[in-house]
């Protein structure tokens, strides 16, 4: 019985779909901050502590 190639490879060091799609929405984010397209923390803040209140900010 001979083996197949996917057998055959290794992928131990290459890197799994998560890992590639981890890194370029990291590299994604930082091309956006490098931009500006940012939030002000306490504008995010300010939204997060909002989420729990009866009328959340948008």
């Amino acid at each position: 019985m001979t083996d197949t190639p996917e057998t055959d490879l290794d992928t131990s060091s290459r890197p799994t779909y998560l890992e590639d799609m981890q890194y370029r929405l990291t590299l994604e984010g930082l091309a956006d901050a490098d931009a500006g397209r940012v939030f002000d923390h306490h504008l995010v803040k300010a939204w997060t502590d909002s989420l729990s209140e009866a009328t959340p900010l948008p």
